[in-house]
């Protein structure tokens, strides 16, 4: 963590990579660390996060949306949503060199973008009266 604040970036929430978190002995530590640092974490054992009182969001819909139907999904999803803060797994953004260096999922990450602010989905989540919101919202 103490490498991350020296970006001067904010820290939102834990979370790790390929949701490595969902090993139990894994999860103890991010748990350890959430107490610690006062901060939410990705929502992939909501039970012993709850047991432990880390906030988090209650629901995770894990996928991805750069597929030919993921606009059908996509708004299944958004129609289906139940109560409560649902996190959606995603990775859209933009291919600069620095992702095409590091990343197999480039144009991907576009067509996810797109996707994400497309009007049909934007028209969606506010006819469905969907709020969004960010880790901040668990502060």
């Amino acid at each position: 963590c103490d490498l991350f604040r020296a970006t001067g970036l904010p820290l939102s929430h834990l979370d790790a990579h390929k949701h490595i978190h969902r090993h139990l002995h894994v999860l103890d530590v991010v748990i350890d660390l959430a107490r610690a640092l006062h901060l939410p974490v990705r929502p992939l054992n909501r039970e012993r996060l709850t047991a432990a009182n880390i906030a988090s969001p209650v629901h995770y819909v894990d996928a991805v949306y750069f597929e030919k139907d993921s606009r059908e999904r996509l708004l299944e999803r958004l129609r289906g949503l139940p109560p409560g803060v649902t996190e959606f797994g995603c990775h859209p953004g933009y291919a600069d060199a620095l992702l095409r260096d590091r990343s197999v999922w480039v144009e991907e990450r576009e067509r996810e973008l797109a996707l994400l602010t497309s009007y049909d989905v934007r028209t969606a989540v506010r006819d469905l009266g969907i709020t969004l919101v960010d880790y901040r919202t668990f502060a």
